[in-house]
Protein backbone atom coordinates (compact mmCIF):
# COMPACT_ATOMS: atom_id res chain seq x y z
CA UNK A 1 0.00 0.00 0.00
CA UNK A 2 0.87 3.32 -0.65
CA UNK A 3 1.58 6.19 1.96
CA UNK A 4 -1.30 8.06 0.94
CA UNK A 5 -3.44 4.84 0.69
CA UNK A 6 -2.72 3.96 4.61
CA UNK A 7 -3.46 7.81 5.19
CA UNK A 8 0.19 8.14 5.92
CA UNK A 9 0.57 11.30 4.26
CA UNK A 10 -1.39 13.24 1.90
CA UNK A 11 -0.89 14.31 -1.61
CA UNK A 12 -1.69 16.42 -4.42
CA UNK A 13 -0.99 16.56 -8.11
CA UNK A 14 -2.30 17.36 -11.40
CA UNK A 15 -0.36 15.25 -13.92
CA UNK A 16 -0.90 11.46 -14.64
CA UNK A 17 0.41 9.01 -16.76
CA UNK A 18 -2.69 8.51 -18.64
CA UNK A 19 -4.60 11.08 -19.12
CA UNK A 20 -7.96 11.80 -18.98
CA UNK A 21 -7.77 9.57 -15.80
CA UNK A 22 -9.94 6.82 -16.33
CA UNK A 23 -13.87 7.67 -14.57
CA UNK A 24 -12.98 4.41 -12.59
CA UNK A 25 -9.28 5.26 -11.71
CA UNK A 26 -8.42 3.66 -8.08
CA UNK A 27 -6.77 7.10 -7.49
CA UNK A 28 -10.63 8.76 -7.52
CA UNK A 29 -11.52 6.51 -4.54
CA UNK A 30 -8.42 7.97 -2.22
CA UNK A 31 -9.35 10.42 0.48
CA UNK A 32 -6.14 11.83 1.19
CA UNK A 33 -5.58 12.72 -2.49
CA UNK A 34 -5.90 16.29 -4.10
CA UNK A 35 -6.55 16.14 -7.87
CA UNK A 36 -6.29 19.22 -9.83
CA UNK A 37 -6.45 20.10 -13.82
CA UNK A 38 -3.15 20.56 -15.56
CA UNK A 39 -3.35 24.37 -15.95
CA UNK A 40 0.86 25.35 -15.88
CA UNK A 41 1.18 25.43 -19.88
CA UNK A 42 -1.45 28.06 -20.55
CA UNK A 43 -0.94 30.74 -18.08
CA UNK A 44 0.71 33.87 -19.77
CA UNK A 45 3.68 33.52 -17.12
CA UNK A 46 4.40 29.77 -18.45
CA UNK A 47 4.86 31.12 -22.02
CA UNK A 48 7.47 34.17 -21.27
CA UNK A 49 8.93 31.48 -18.87
CA UNK A 50 9.09 29.14 -21.75
CA UNK A 51 10.57 31.25 -24.01
CA UNK A 52 13.49 32.84 -21.90
CA UNK A 53 14.79 29.09 -21.57
CA UNK A 54 14.66 28.78 -25.38
CA UNK A 55 16.28 32.04 -25.50
CA UNK A 56 19.09 30.96 -22.71
CA UNK A 57 19.79 27.49 -24.82
CA UNK A 58 19.93 29.64 -27.91
CA UNK A 59 22.50 31.67 -26.64
CA UNK A 60 24.82 28.13 -25.54
CA UNK A 61 24.19 26.82 -28.50
CA UNK A 62 25.49 29.84 -30.70
CA UNK A 63 28.95 29.75 -28.26
CA UNK A 64 29.11 25.76 -29.53
CA UNK A 65 27.72 24.83 -26.00
CA UNK A 66 25.15 22.58 -25.00
CA UNK A 67 21.61 23.43 -24.08
CA UNK A 68 21.08 22.86 -20.39
CA UNK A 69 17.20 24.21 -19.88
CA UNK A 70 16.10 22.24 -23.00
CA UNK A 71 15.98 18.57 -22.37
CA UNK A 72 16.42 15.76 -25.42
CA UNK A 73 13.25 13.73 -24.58
CA UNK A 74 13.71 9.98 -23.34
CA UNK A 75 11.95 7.43 -25.40
CA UNK A 76 11.11 5.08 -23.13
CA UNK A 77 9.55 7.51 -20.79
CA UNK A 78 7.65 9.45 -24.10
CA UNK A 79 5.97 6.29 -24.99
CA UNK A 80 4.57 5.70 -21.01
CA UNK A 81 2.86 8.97 -21.22
CA UNK A 82 0.38 9.40 -23.23
CA UNK A 83 -2.78 11.61 -23.47
CA UNK A 84 -6.15 10.48 -24.62
CA UNK A 85 -8.25 12.93 -26.79
CA UNK A 86 -10.28 14.88 -24.18
CA UNK A 87 -14.03 15.98 -25.71
CA UNK A 88 -14.46 18.59 -24.14
CA UNK A 89 -12.80 20.98 -21.29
Amino acid sequence: MTAVETGRIMAATDVFLKEPLDKVHPVRQLKGIFRSVHRAGTLEISFKNMGEMIIEDLALMDKGLLPIRSKRADRETVSCIRSSCVNKN
